[in-house]
This record gives structure tokens, C-alpha cells and sequence, in this order.
């Protein structure tokens, strides 16, 4: 889903999204995905790129199908 001026997600809530789906031998594997994400994303290893991927607009914002979107370019909100 792709928003009128950008991404539906920043590139670190793509990779939670993507590990959250997929089927992992183990919590402890899981976990540690998520906090290699975390850890990429307080370094900031996709620098600006990431920040200028979020949503530009003020935080009002509606549900759709689970996922908290932009009314404005209906980007996903984290």
C-alpha cells in the first residue's frame, strides 16, 4: 500500500511486519530479530532515508483492517 507522497511503512516497521510473519523455530529467534531492528533503528543505519519515509501530517487517523493510517496520504502511523 503506498501512500500519495511516500511509503505505507518506514523501512524499520516493514522488517517488525515482515518478522512478525514469518514462521520462526523459535520466541528467542523472534526476539532477536526484532530487537537486530530496533538496534538499526537507534543507529539510524538507513539515516535520513527512514525519517523521510514517515508521515508527514498531524496524528489524526483512522482503522483500516487493524493497521492506524494517515487520513491525509494514508501512510501506516507507528
Amino acid at each position: 500500500m503506498s501512500g500519495e507522497n511516500g511509503a505505507a511503512y518506514s523501512l524499520y516497521e516493514l522488517f517488525r511486519v515482515l518478522i512478525e510473519r514469518v514462521g520462526w523455530r523459535s520466541e528467542a529467534e523472534r526476539v532477536a530479530a526484532l530487537e537486530s531492528v530496533n538496534l538499526a533503528e537507534s543507529m539510524g543505519i538507513f539515516g535520513n532515508l527512514a525519517q523521510m519515509m514517515k508521515c508527514p501530517h498531524e496524528r489524526k487517523s483512522y482503522p483500516a483492517r487493524g493497521v492506524v493510517n494517515c487520513l491525509d496520504c494514508g501512510r501506516r502511523l507507528e
